[in-house]
């Protein structure tokens, strides 16, 4: 297991766990739209946000974060290159715990304005979606 506070090698990928909204109207399934945390919550204090270092599967990732739980079609992952994350100004460190040794944290540049968010999403390049 890796020290907190340890940074995450730039070989690495990084899992991101979200969800996916199906619109709907009348009966005709129209559009699928990702929904990613991409900004801190302030009512939280936060000062990164989590990641799961490795390239997590969508089952995996969704029983990590949430214990118990079994993906379904609302469920969703991103993955992101570590390299890619440090190229747009963010650090990626291990934030490990008993429940979780795979996790990290993304620390950004203050505050996480609008640019900021941009360039985080931008790094995630690829989706997978619950069936």
């Amino acid at each position: 297991m890796a020290n907190d506070g340890d940074e995450v090698g730039t070989d690495l990928v990084v899992t991101q766990v979200g969800s996916v909204s199906t619109r709907i109207r009348g009966a005709i399934r129209y559009a699928r739209t990702f929904s990613f945390r991409s900004g801190l919550r302030a009512e939280r204090s936060e000062t990164y946000m989590s990641v799961i270092v490795g390239r997590t599967s969508l089952s995996d990732a969704v029983l990590m974060v949430n214990i118990g739980d079994a993906a379904g079609p609302a469920d969703a992952v991103r993955y992101a290159q570590v390299k890619d994350l440090k190229a747009e100004g963010f650090t990626v460190t291990h934030k490990p715990s008993r429940r979780m040794p795979e996790h990290a944290g993304v620390f950004g540049p203050d505050p996480w304005d609008r640019e900021v968010l941009k360039k985080f999403d931008r790094c995630f390049s690829e989706y997978v979606t619950g069936q």
